[in-house]
């Protein structure tokens, strides 16, 4: 398995939210406009991407692009009409790096430039570790005890400045810890399952729960502010894994799709 590091952060959908408790429109992510392909309601899966005809006096009519179905978005049975609203971003691949075939990457968090968190999975396997992504070494290394299942991680603010926050899947269990040597200082329990996490602001996390939703919880505190449940045009989303915040948008991978 290789680790791909891209424009993006290897994060594929936007969410298009309606939130309880907001003001309409106050969830509504903020979509870069370049390198962005509208999706036209005369989508059609499986339709030549350019047609032109020629008219009477011999002048061309306008291309017009007839996008196909996102492969991604396929297993979620969306409508043409639900696709119209979705713009397509096509990231492109920065850099290659090596990578550890027996870790299950559950999370990602920059630290910076240089210095990437990863969460990996898996009973007996579980840990997080600082990369390097100019050589894509390990940096540092702290196993989860056997008993516990890794998934989102996330970075906060601290009291002393920066540290993170790794969450499990079942077990409800929240490990904060210093970013230098990844030692947990401290152990949180949690009411829910965590899939996903990232920090939507300095004083908030966004979560996704097992049971579809988004949770956004304050911090350090984690008691939980508002919920979002994440939507494509009128389809409800599946659930939601890993996640990443950037510039008051939540992007996540949703469920086993590409």
């Amino acid at each position: 398995m290789q680790l791909l590091r891209t424009s993006m952060m290897m994060l594929v959908v936007v969410l298009t939210a309606c939130t309880t408790g907001n003001e309409p429109g106050s969830s509504r992510p903020l979509l870069p406009t370049n390198q962005t392909t509208l999706i036209s309601t005369v989508t059609t899966a499986d339709v030549p991407l350019t047609s032109s005809t020629s008219s009477s006096q011999g002048t061309s009519a306008p291309t017009v692009v007839v996008p196909q179905r996102p492969r991604g978005l396929s297993s979620l049975e969306l409508t043409d009409e639900d696709l119209a609203d979705i713009v397509l971003l096509s990231p492109s691949v920065q850099d290659v790096l090596p990578h550890d075939r027996t870790a299950v990457t559950e999370g990602l968090a920059f630290i910076d430039d240089q210095r990437l968190l990863e969460s990996t999975g898996f009973y007996g396997r579980s840990s997080r570790r600082i990369i390097n992504v100019t050589e894509g070494d390990l940096g540092s290394v702290v196993r989860l005890t056997p008993e516990l299942y890794g998934t989102g991680i996330a970075l906060l603010v601290g009291v002393d400045g920066p540290e993170g926050a790794q969450f499990t899947k079942h077990e409800g269990v929240m490990q904060r810890f210093n970013l230098d040597d990844l030692e947990t200082t401290a152990t949180v329990r949690l009411d829910a399952e965590i899939n996903g996490a990232c920090p939507l602001s300095e004083n908030e996390i966004a979560l996704s729960t097992a049971d579809g939703g988004l949770a956004i919880v304050a911090s350090p505190s984690l008691e939980t502010l508002r919920t979002i449940d994440p939507v494509a045009g009128s389809t409800p989303l599946s659930t939601l894994t890993d996640l990443s915040c950037a510039s008051g948008a939540i992007w996540a991978i949703v469920g086993t799709s590409s």
